[in-house]
């Protein structure tokens, strides 16, 4: 039997903690199923969805400790969680895509997920960055997002509903058609 873990590494950023992290996994059957990786400030973040035989659990436990232990000079943390396989019938309803763009301020993730969540609607994924825009150098916003949207909301109203709260937030908020429902 397989037990399905949500692993969560990060520190400070440098080469080769993806391969040491992988390699930990595979010395005890893992497999990663799902991740995302990423550098945020001077620190590497690792996000994944691991599969391992249940009888290694606990060995992989105690080599994460260790692992952390040997590595308290780049201040890395190692969390594992157990988690449920997922059945693929979670967040039925309509998936869709959501781009966000516009001048940066503080306020529009939480305004947008505020909306979001008060129609119920599951954020999937969702990635933000700030950049120089490329004329003016003012810092533009841009967030890209999948999203279930519960039975019942139609897509047209979600529409028309995320084009008036960009209007109120000051960005500009498009709902994409997403193919992979």
């Amino acid at each position: 039997m397989r037990q399905h873990l949500v692993m969560t590494v990060t520190g400070r950023d440098r080469t080769g903690l993806v391969e040491e992290v992988t390699g930990l996994l595979s010395e005890y059957g893992g497999n990663v199923e799902a991740g995302r990786m990423a550098k945020l400030g001077g620190e590497f973040v690792m996000l994944l969805l691991v599969t391992i035989p249940a009888k290694n659990l606990a060995a992989l436990q105690n080599a994460v400790v260790a692992f952390g232990n040997e590595n308290q000079d780049d201040q890395i943390e190692v969390q594992v969680r157990t988690t449920e396989a997922t059945t693929g019938k979670e967040g039925l309803g309509t998936v869709c895509g959501l781009t966000v763009m516009g001048a940066d301020h503080a306020g529009i993730i939480r305004d947008i997920a505020n909306d979001l969540a008060g129609r119920s609607v599951n954020i999937v994924t969702m990635d933000t960055d700030v950049s120089a825009a490329p004329m003016s150098g003012t810092t533009l916003f841009t967030m890209s997002a999948v999203l279930t949207l519960p039975s019942g909301l139609d897509i047209v109203e979600f529409r028309e509903s995320m084009d008036q709260l960009g209007a109120d937030v000051g960005v500009e908020i498009s709902v994409l058609s997403h193919s992979a429902e």
